[in-house]
């Protein structure tokens, strides 16, 4: 059953250059709030479908979905950013006296400078990177981001659309300013937090030498009411486990299990080093447990 459509954006016209799961993602949601649609992707099959998904005109070239839109999205790969932004702007030369719509390219990483090549003929740029997890569905139109947190840099006009689509979307917004080293610092921060609970997810099944369903819900619920706390309580609130308890026997207990696997011993006591940090332990507990995680 398809979702009802709202006004929210109605009359914004948006091209959306790339049709993968950022592009279809924002496509299906934009969709859903009234916009006006043009898809352009190099993967012309792709470009296909997510048209006919959101009702949309499939074009042919960057210049062709730019159009008369007020706003486009690039939502290509990191490296594709620029020659994107490099190919539009040579279409865009030939049409003297039109008013350039505003450009925001998804990247977590990157800030404007990938988009120089529109700035240097009057486009407003800036970025707009959904805050969230990406994967495929079934329909292939993407995750649903209403309500989502996005992470936004730009100024001028840019900022104004950038602000409205996030409104359009009931979506929250993070606005980022000063340079690209804190660009950087937001999207390493987005790893350390996204990725980082995949590799330690993926460890902790190993250790438990399980890799059957039931044992991937029961930790996957346990990792949920954690960023759960955390929303709601904070770090310190939500440490809990040996660490925390300063319960040296437990902590022992770990290393042990994890002899003869170096680098795994090396992250867990690393980790404990933080968590012992955020803890309020005396010092007498505190002291054993350091002694077992230098």
């Amino acid at each position: 059953m398809r979702k009802r459509r709202t006004r929210r954006l109605r009359g914004l016209k948006v091209a959306v250059l790339g049709a993968g799961a950022v592009g279809s993602s924002l496509a299906g949601d934009l969709h859903r709030a009234g916009a006006e649609l043009r898809v352009w992707s190099r993967r012309r099959a792709s470009a296909r479908r997510l048209a006919r998904m959101v009702d949309g005109v499939l074009s042919r070239t960057p210049g062709e979905a730019a159009g008369d839109a007020d706003l486009v999205l690039l939502c290509v790969s990191d490296r594709a950013i620029e020659p994107v932004a490099r190919a539009l702007a040579r279409e865009w030369r030939t049409r003297p006296g039109k008013r350039a719509p505003v450009a925001l390219h998804t990247s977590g990483f990157h800030g404007e400078k990938p988009l120089r090549p529109l700035h240097a003929l009057g486009w407003p740029v800036g970025t707009l990177h959904p805050v969230t997890a990406f994967f495929r569905t079934r329909s292939g139109i993407g995750v649903a981001l209403a309500r989502e947190w996005f992470a936004t840099r730009a100024t001028g006009r840019a900022a104004q659309m950038a602000s409205r689509v996030v409104r359009g979307l009931q979506g929250k917004e993070l606005r980022l300013s000063g340079g690209d080293r804190e660009k950087r610092a937001y999207h390493l921060a987005c790893t350390l937090v996204s990725n980082g609970a995949v590799a330690l997810f993926d460890l902790a099944r190993e250790v438990l030498h399980r890799r059957d369903a039931r044992s991937r819900e029961a930790l996957a619920s346990l990792l949920t009411s954690t960023a759960f706390s955390l929303r709601l309580r904070g770090k310190r609130r939500s440490l809990s486990g040996p660490v925390a308890r300063g319960d040296a026997v437990v902590v022992a207990g770990h290393l042990a299990l994890l002899r003869g696997r170096p680098d795994d011993r090396r992250l867990y006591q690393l980790l404990s080093r933080r968590l012992l940090a955020l803890s309020d332990l005396p010092a007498r507990d505190r002291g054993a447990i350091e002694r077992l995680i230098r």
